[in-house]
């Protein structure tokens, strides 16, 4: 009996997210947002859904590579990290945003460009020893759990939301009832 009731207490909780995550997209899309500040919000609201420390969406460019548009927490960069260009900016975060707006990569490449080439999600529990993650030398860069999902319109891939690392340090896990 005490299983069934922490069972049926985990599923009212998946459900408050979806729920609270709902919210926050009809809240933002009320406004009639332009792309940018609308990927900011999903960022935001994917954050404080999940729980997770970071999160960004990339987006599809013409020229069918992946770039990051919106970033929120310190999300590790999906390369490495290039040694001439760590001293530019002033804060980490700043310069690690920079990175991710201005670098492009193929699909296929790591996790966010497997998703973006198949379409589907992909949820690590434990990215350690998944050779889709980058390893940073940077502890704040490590990536101990992620979610990434694509995002679509009308059929229409556009890019692909990512998190990382719950704010518990407990890994993400696979909700117990599919929609």
């Amino acid at each position: 009996m005490e299983r069934i009731d922490e069972e049926r207490q985990v599923v009212t909780q998946e459900t408050q997210i979806v729920v609270d995550f709902m919210h926050h997209m009809a809240e933002a899309l009320g406004e009639n947002p332009r792309s940018e500040e609308l990927y900011q919000r999903i960022v935001h609201a994917s954050i404080l859904c999940t729980g997770a420390l970071s999160a960004c969406v990339f987006e599809l460019t013409a020229n069918n590579m992946m770039r990051g548009v919106a970033i929120e927490g310190l999300f590790p960069p999906p390369r490495p990290l290039p040694d001439a260009a760590k001293g530019k900016l002033t804060t980490r975060a700043k310069f690690i945003e920079q990175i991710l707006k201005s670098e492009t990569f193929p699909l296929g490449e790591g996790v966010v460009g497997v998703v973006a080439a198949t379409r589907q999600g992909v949820l690590i529990g434990d990215a350690a020893g998944d050779p889709r993650v980058v390893k940073h030398d940077d502890p704040a860069l490590e990536v101990k759990s992620v979610i990434a999902v694509p995002l679509t319109f009308r059929d229409r891939f556009f890019g692909v939301l990512a998190v990382t690392n719950p704010a518990d340090g407990l890994p993400f896990r696979r909700p117990i009832f599919r929609w």
